[in-house]
This record gives structure tokens, C-alpha cells and sequence, in this order.
């Protein structure tokens, strides 16, 4: 009989996908990335994979498991933040259990690469997103620089948003819908950097 737990920590969903990109498109930029915040942590995964390839000394992981959810679907919740426990013992990073809105709200750090991989309605991707924005590297407080519009130009830090192809609605692909929106409200703001399969990156250019 298969162990729940065990499933939970082998059900790597970061590997199947995301990681490829983070290898593509965020590797590159590890010089620069000392300061991580992930959004939506579940076994945490994509976190252990930042701080082995990326080292930020500040990494921390944001997931309420579950919140305000009760019944048979709550244990499954808990069952994935005990594992994420463990998961990250030993790992020099910050596991907080509260929303998103909450942390976002409240923190003062800033951060140089935000993983958004929480909420799958449009409404709720966007608040993280936009959030996100505001804890995000400015270009007056970093020392990196990329070329854009064939010009050399200070840049600051990077935000990845996954699920592109999730939707809480049938019918409704909300979180892509709420993605192209958000890049048009960002323009003069932040700048697409990747936009590939499931994920999408964008960089603070203000």
C-alpha cells in the first residue's frame, strides 16, 4: 500500500515542469538574486531548488495550507506542510503559514526573484502579482543590468508567475486572462523577460 506521505514528497510538480525555465531563464541571473520570496510553497520543491542552485541568504516561503478549509480536503493540506517541513530541514529559509495578502501586506523586505505560484483564480492572481510588484527590487536599489531595446539599462528584480493554464472556472483559463492584463498595466513598470508554456517572467525596469 503506497504511504500518503510518501506520495506528497515524491509528487514534484516544480520538476515537471517550472524547473526547466528556472534552469533557461533564471539561472543566468543568480549573481543577482540574494533576497527569495515563493508564493504557494506546498512540499516545497521549487524552494529546496533556489536555495541549492540560486543560494539567497534571505529565502522565504509563503503558503497558508489551506486556510479557512475544513474536511477530508484539510488533512490533505496539512499533509503537504508536514512534508514541506521536512522537505526543508536543514535548508537556511523561512517557512511562514499565513496568505499571501497577509505576508505581502506586512513584510519590509524587498526581494531580487519572487516565485508566484499560489492562487488559480484570476482575481486572486493578480492581487499576488500586484503585491508582488510593490516587495520587489527597485532599479534604484540594484546593480544589475540587461539589454533591452538594444540599450544597456539598470534593472531590478525579476517576478516568475506560474499557472498560466489554470483556471477555477470551466471554461475560463482566469490566471492567463489575468497574466496579459497585467502586462499591460505594468507597461513603463516591469518588462516581459520569458513567457514560456505554463510560466512567464517579468523584471522591475522603475
Amino acid at each position: 500500500m503506497v504511504d500518503p506521505e510518501q506520495e506528497l514528497a515524491e509528487m514534484d510538480w516544480f520538476a515537471r515542469d517550472a524547473k526547466a525555465k528556472f534552469e533557461k531563464y533564471i539561472l543566468p541571473h543568480r549573481e543577482f538574486i540574494d533576497s527569495y520570496l515563493e508564493i504557494g510553497v506546498a512540499a516545497g520543491h521549487s524552494m529546496m531548488w533556489v536555495c541549492d542552485n540560486l543560494a539567497p541568504t534571505n529565502a522565504i516561503g509563503v503558503d497558508d495550507y489551506g486556510g479557512r478549509i475544513t474536511g477530508s480536503r484539510r488533512r490533505t493540506y496539512e499533509k503537504y506542510h508536514e512534508v514541506a517541513k521536512r522537505n526543508l530541514e536543514g535548508y537556511v529559509c523561512d517557512l511562514k503559514v499565513m496568505t499571501s495578502k497577509a505576508f505581502l501586506g506586512s513584510t519590509r523586505d524587498t526581494f531580487d526573484l519572487i516565485y508566484a505560484d499560489g492562487t488559480h483564480s484570476g482575481y486572486g492572481a493578480m492581487m499576488d502579482w500586484v503585491m508582488s510588484y510593490e516587495q520587489l527590487t527597485n532599479v534604484r536599489n540594484s546593480k544589475r543590468t540587461m539589454v533591452l531595446d538594444s540599450k544597456e539599462r539598470k534593472v531590478g528584480g525579476i517576478l516568475v508567475i506560474d499557472d498560466l493554464h489554470r483556471s477555477m472556472n470551466r471554461g475560463k483559463v482566469e490566471v492567463s486572462i489575468a497574466y496579459n492584463l497585467f502586462v499591460l498595466l505594468m507597461e513603463g513598470r516591469m518588462r516581459e523577460i520569458f513567457r514560456d508554456g505554463r510560466q512567464a517572467g517579468l523584471i522591475r525596469i522603475d
